[in-house]
């Protein structure tokens, strides 16, 4: 399969992901579970990911996912919907699309938090109506927002 096919699928994904967690901050594991066991199963069997990275890369890539999001798992920060999104997209990625996802996230987050206030006001209501506002005063926000955001600019940069 073509490699702009293969980003264009889970940039679909993730645009999936993202909208499931931002109206109900939940993600289901019909949207999680298959991209992971495809990507599996494309591993087992061609030696790569889907986006061609050796199985090297890809344990690295799903220890990174780990690493960086088990400790606010452990808190409370992050769900389990957000970690098994990164699990799956670790293992159809490499560790740089990853690196790329988690810093992109993080300084959406950041600006949104900052902007919302300016933003919010002249979204149409209708759009307002379907999404959660996100409560920065609660432990627990719609992360894979942000995270579809990261995987926009690392799949479209690789």
């Amino acid at each position: 399969m073509s490699s702009s096919v293969i980003i264009f699928v889970l940039l679909l994904w993730g645009a999936a992901c993202a909208i499931r967690d931002a109206q109900n901050k939940c993600i289901d594991n019909w949207l999680t579970y298959p991209l992971a066991l495809l990507a599996l199963l494309h591993l087992a069997i061609t030696g790569y990911t889907p986006c061609n990275a050796n199985v090297i890369e890809a344990i690295a890539s799903v220890l990174l996912v780990l690493l960086f999001t088990l400790p606010g798992y452990y808190r409370s920060m992050i769900g389990a919907g957000d970690i098994k999104m990164l699990l799956a997209l670790a293992l159809a990625t490499a560790v740089t699309p990853i690196l790329v996802t988690f810093s992109v996230a993080a300084l959406a987050l950041l600006c949104w938090r900052y902007c919302r206030p300016l933003v919010w006001p002249y979204v149409p209501e209708k759009i307002k109506g379907a999404f959660s506002l996100p409560n920065y005063e609660q432990k627990t926000i719609a992360y894979a927002p942000y995270l579809f955001t990261g995987m926009l600019i690392a799949l479209t940069t690789m």
